[in-house]
């Protein structure tokens, strides 16, 4: 991410920068200098812009949360359990991101987390007709539960939502 014109607006970064080596599991602040190429020296489908890392100012161990990964759901509260077991819903939780398939539609939102408790905006999906026995009833089932969650609890490679009550409503197996 770059932050750009306009100060505090980030935008993602797809270009090289010449001199700057990223090591992975890193947050960089650089001060880098842009050139723009004349049309004539550039290939039709590359940027015109030429970027070179002028300085390094900051480089800080990035934070990630152990939720982050990709979990197999293995129950779901209201959901028989061999309509989970054979539609093999899952979810993947990546640096405030949440998406993954209910056994026949994929999902998506947004998610905050705080080591405890965790909140979801709205979430969107695609709507595909399911035929197979139960995957209605499961997709309605893992939407509620989303919609119930407050808390998680990691134990291992296990991860638990949990409702205000503190009662599981989905529990997910770390995948491999």
């Amino acid at each position: 991410m770059v932050e750009g014109v306009i100060p505090e607006v980030w935008t993602m970064f797809y270009d090289q920068i010449q001199g700057f080596d990223h090591e992975p599991g890193y947050v960089y602040k650089l001060r880098v200098n842009t050139t723009k190429l004349p049309r004539k020296d550039v290939p039709a489908d590359a940027s015109n812009l030429k970027h070179e890392l002028v300085e390094v100012l900051e480089k800080t161990l990035a934070e990630f949360s152990p939720i982050e990964g990709n979990w197999k759901v293995v129950s779901i509260r209201n959901a028989e359990s061999k309509t989970v077991s054979k539609a093999s819903p899952f979810m993947t939780l990546s640096q405030g991101r949440v998406s993954g398939s209910d056994g026949c539609n994929t999902y998506f939102s947004s998610y905050k987390e705080d080591g405890i408790s965790i909140n979801f905006t709205a979430f969107g999906s695609t709507k595909m007709a399911c035929m197979g026995e139960g995957l209605q009833d499961l997709s309605s089932a893992l939407f509620k539960a989303f919609e119930a969650t407050t808390s998680f609890k990691l134990n291992g490679n296990t991860l638990s939502f949990l409702d205000k009550n503190q009662a599981e409503v989905i529990r997910f197996e770390k995948e491999k």
